[in-house]
């Protein structure tokens, strides 16, 4: 969604989900982006196909893009782990379902070099 628009609550995503593929072929919504990039998991293919070949997605009046994330390269920020968790054990955690890991390193604080937990 474009930020000219406004922020977008999840309710305006969900009424703009059940006007185009109907709330029950959705499995997940998530906010990505400051409430202009959402995340939709669907049921099955078919819904994600139908929800994509929508020439035209309003929410909120406002014209929505809706694309395929399948396969896109993501950088994920994890936290609120313990650092005495092995970052081994993450990758393994996140290879159960799919994920391939390329790199993992903690977040270093500017101020004091320290890694921030």
């Amino acid at each position: 969604m474009d930020r000219e628009s406004g922020t977008h609550k999840r309710s305006d995503v969900l009424f703009m989900l059940e006007t185009t593929v109907r709330l029950r072929m959705v499995e997940a919504v998530g906010q990505l982006q400051n409430n202009w990039t959402w995340e939709v998991l669907f049921r099955n293919e078919e819904t994600k196909d139908l929800a994509i070949a929508q020439e035209e997605v309003l929410v909120k009046q406002h014209r929505a893009v809706v694309g395929d994330f399948h396969r896109q390269t993501r950088k994920m920020r994890v936290v609120r782990v313990l650092t005495c968790v092995p970052n081994e054990f993450l990758a393994a955690k996140f290879k159960e379902v799919s994920a391939t890991v390329k790199h993992i390193a903690y977040e270093i604080n500017l101020a004091d070099g320290l890694i921030v937990s």
